[in-house]
């Protein structure tokens, strides 16, 4: 996404869920804090080229009145942008951002994980893909492999600090 000259973070963050996602949430509805910042290079090592692409990824986060299971009933995911999404509970992102960091993952987990998958005509069904693909890695060389974007790793590792100051 981009922001579009004369809008406002919360505008342009507003409109990329609407086109991504279908969630159509006015700026009124939440609260909304920028969460961090992320300079994105593409791609991310040099083993797999010169940069290509380079920005500033500014994640906003947004509290919501509407709980998952309304949001989900609006949810209706571009295909072109979207191949699968998941409500995921702290738990998941706790293991993810820990083994990124070096840990191992809460032995409590599932060896799969529940998701919606994206047809290509933007229809969701109930699909599964292996933890693995949650906890892995890019590698230094060779092809990538499925996984969560370092950039949303990130995220997710502030939103879970977002948590900690928030919690009574």
């Amino acid at each position: 996404g981009h922001l579009d000259p004369d809008e406002t973070l919360l505008d342009a963050g507003l409109r990329e869920l609407r086109e991504e996602t279908g969630l159509k949430l006015e700026p009124e509805e939440g609260s909304p804090n920028i969460l961090g910042l992320w300079e994105s290079v593409f791609p991310a090592l040099l083993s797999r080229g010169l940069p290509q692409r380079h920005h500033i990824v500014v994640f906003l986060l947004l509290h919501s009145p509407l709980s998952h299971l309304e949001l989900q009933a609006s949810l209706s995911p571009s295909p072109a942008e979207v191949s699968a999404c998941l409500w995921a509970d702290r738990r998941l992102i706790s293991a993810m951002v820990s083994h990124q960091d070096g840990e191992n993952p809460a032995p409590v987990l599932q060896r799969s994980v529940s998701v919606s998958q994206v047809s290509a005509d933007g229809a969701l069904s109930d699909s599964s893909l292996p933890l693995e693909v949650f906890l892995s890695r890019a590698p230094v060389s060779g092809p990538d492999v499925e996984r969560v974007s370092t950039g949303t790793m990130f995220a997710l590792k502030l939103w879970l600090r977002s948590l900690e100051t928030s919690d009574p």
